[in-house]
């Protein structure tokens, strides 16, 4: 890929992407690549205008740069009333230059720059989906996410992404289809905060979050045009406590929103319509040919 940036002039991104299927039932994709983005500061880091931060811009911000590689395994499989697959993806980025805000040098600023050190992140996720007896689907998926970079001098873990997290699902579907039940339950791990030791007692914060457990519900009944859905998300309502510092006290220096990890609301209830426009203009197609 060749392309044109009104300030940075022409850059390469090339990438190559390779497939294999070892057999019938077992495929490898790999992929190498690199990548290339300006950054929109302010509306990717939104959080920070809402906070009493200074923000620093030290230098003239470069492009973003990445060098990355990915492999992709799909392992599927049958067995009597069972069958599904079995997907284990890794993928590694090192970045040749990175805007990474700095939140843990001074809890008062909150610092832009680029990259001084070195940057990356390993991704690694296996997912395992099943349908048995025709009626039950379900996916369990785990992640796991090294994403470290160095920032004067210090190597540490990227604020506010959680090492851990496991995604489950089981949904249950009668043979004419006619309604569906899902549960989904997905789990976070503890993640990195940004320091506030040099904060007031009453303003800081702890350096790791807690980890929590969100568990969903929804019902779904079908007609030919119509469907109708209801369900609860939250359903242990689970809320971060305190997410706002000095949430008193909104023009004052410690005032920061940037420190919220997990869920603000509780428990929730909806329900709504859709209205299917694939089957309607099936049914208009089959009027039109009789």
């Amino acid at each position: 890929r060749l392309a044109h940036h009104n300030e940075y002039d022409f850059f390469l991104t090339p990438r190559a992407l390779v497939k294999y299927s070892i057999s019938p039932e077992t495929i490898v994709r790999d992929s190498v690549g690199t990548g290339f983005r300006t950054l929109n500061l302010f509306s990717e880091d939104s959080s920070i205008l809402a906070t009493s931060r200074n923000i620093i811009i030290t230098e003239e911000l470069e492009p973003e740069k990445a060098i990355n590689f990915g492999v992709n395994l799909v392992q599927y499989f049958t067995m009597n009333d069972i069958s599904g697959n079995f997907v284990i993806d890794f993928y590694r980025t090192n970045f040749i230059n990175q805007i990474i805000p700095d939140y843990d040098s001074d809890p008062s600023e909150v610092t832009f720059g680029n990259l001084n050190g070195d940057s990356y992140s390993n991704i690694l996720q296996a997912e395992a989906s099943v349908n048995f007896i025709k009626k039950f689907d379900g996916k369990l998926s785990y992640k796991y996410s090294d994403v470290s970079y160095t920032q004067n001098g210090i190597e540490q873990e990227y604020p506010f992404v959680s090492k851990h997290n496991v995604l489950s699902s089981l949904t249950y579907a009668p043979d004419d289809d006619n309604w569906s039940a899902t549960v989904i339950v997905e789990w976070f791990g503890k993640q990195r905060l940004p320091s506030t030791s040099s904060n007031p007692v009453e303003y800081q914060r702890p350096i790791e979050s807690d980890p929590y457990t969100l568990v969903g519900l929804q019902f779904t009944k079908r007609w030919e045009l119509f469907e109708f859905y209801t369900g609860i998300e939250n359903l242990l309502n689970f809320m971060q406590e305190d997410p706002i510092i000095s949430n008193n006290d909104p023009f004052g220096p410690y005032f920061d929103t940037s420190f919220i990890w997990g869920p603000t609301m509780g428990r929730e209830i909806y329900a709504g319509f859709r209205f299917r426009l694939d089957q309607f203009w099936k049914f208009k197609k089959q009027d039109n040919e009789k």
